[in-house]
């Protein structure tokens, strides 16, 4: 059976394993952002910052390989591994449902709520100009809200 050819990511994890320092955790850092984001939200210039050409090479090739593979298999293989040597890395809780974004929705359902204590009572009142003008308001509020937060959209 065919051994699987090296990736960068096995390189990095390689090194990762054998050294310490600033230029292991930076390669660290960029595998765990290619393998999670969300969770190891590291930047490009913190993670080849500490890094030597060598090493440079190194990251430049994961780079290279991900933006061919995308992030597949090579970016999960040592994850736990590197977890397990640097578990003081900074990990975001979850993916991106920030309280802002909930108090946004919370402000969006008030807003609905109001709009539609007047839509009721004017359709009711037959002021069919002043319904229409809240129908308006509604479909106001919803576009506004869907713009500015498309991955919530209503």
């Amino acid at each position: 059976m065919e051994t699987p050819r090296p990736t960068p990511f096995d390189q990095a994890w390689q090194y990762i394993h054998h050294n310490d320092g600033g230029a292991a955790e930076a390669l660290a850092k960029l595998s765990l952002s290619f393998w999670d984001y969300y969770k190891y939200p590291y930047t490009l210039p913190e993670c080849i910052g500490p890094l030597d050409s060598e090493r440079r090479r190194i990251a430049r090739d994961m780079v290279n390989h991900f933006f061919e593979h995308g992030a597949g298999e090579p970016t999960r293989r040592h994850a736990k591994d590197i977890i397990a040597k640097y578990p003081n890395l900074k990990r975001r809780g979850k993916k991106p449902d920030t309280p802002d974004v909930k108090a946004d929705i919370a402000d969006l359902l008030w807003k609905l709520k109001r709009i539609l204590a007047q839509l009721g009572p004017a359709v009711a009142r037959h002021e069919f100009d002043d319904a229409h003008a809240e129908t308006g308001r509604l479909a106001d509020t919803i576009e506004h809200y869907e713009k500015t937060h498309p991955d919530h959209a209503v």
